[in-house]
This record gives C-alpha cells, structure tokens and sequence, in this order.
C-alpha cells in the first residue's frame, strides 16, 4: 500500500521516508545527510593532510626520502593516499615499526570512518571523535621535537 510501502530489489539507495516525521521532508533530510557527509570528508582531508605534513616534515629520514607523503601509510597504501589505484607501496612492514604509535593510530582512526562508508550518518558523533582524536594525535607528532 502506499502507506507502508514493500521496497523490494537490490537497490542501496537509501530512502528518507523515516525521516519525515523529524525533519520536516525527505528533502530536507536528505540535505541534512549530504550536508553531515560534506563536513565529515572535510575532517578527514584535514587529517590527511597533517599527516601527509607531518610525512615530509617529521617522518624518520629514510622514510621521508623513500616514500614522501606516503611515509605515514600503511604497507598496501589506502585510497586516502592513492585515490586511483595505482600500484605504490607504503612502509614495509619492517619499516612500519619506524612509524611512531600516534601516527599509526591516526591513520586507523581515519581509515575507519573511510571503510565505514557512511561518512557519519551511521553514527556522526562516533565518527567525529576519530577524526578528532586522529587530528590532536598528529598535532602533537608535529609539535615533537
């Protein structure tokens, strides 16, 4: 009925028809998403980008020098780092070890609302802690001497 509607397929679109009741439309919630989503991809390139500075500002020389901005990455480097697939390494899981402990904690934070998919819809708040967490973590590498 069109009521309650039976959404059948194998579509992921999701649909805003929940969220009327709070938001007003599903126009309006569907901005609301879009607008949440927009802001968390910003947190993140901000966290990228410190850690892409605190590459070729902090990182252990040899790292710096072979690997540039990807001195902060994982072994198979993400798609943060290298958004078209190209074939690049990371730090060798020896080299890994180089990596200081908030540096490696940055980057799971970042990759794990990255995998999440959402971009915090499932749970902005949760998802704004990581990347907040991840940001004061490389500002305080950074600021090491």
């Amino acid at each position: 009925s069109e009521e309650d509607p039976n959404y059948t397929g194998h579509e992921f679109k999701p649909t805003f028809v929940g969220c009327v009741e709070c938001h007003g439309s599903e126009e309006l919630a569907e901005m609301l998403v879009e607008g949440g989503q927009a802001a968390i991809k910003e947190r993140m390139a901000r966290v990228v980008n410190l850690l892409n500075e605190w590459a070729l500002t902090k990182a252990p020389e040899d790292l710096r020098t072979k690997y540039g901005t990807l001195a902060w990455e994982y072994t198979n480097v993400g798609q943060l780092s290298n958004p078209d697939g190209e074939s690049v390494s990371g730090p060798s899981s020896a080299e890994q070890g180089a990596i200081p402990d908030g540096i490696k904690q940055a980057r799971f934070n970042v990759y794990l609302v990255e995998h999440d998919g959402s971009y915090g819809v499932h749970n902005g708040a949760y998802a704004r802690r990581l990347l907040n967490v991840a940001r004061d973590l490389v500002n305080a590498e950074l600021a090491a001497e």
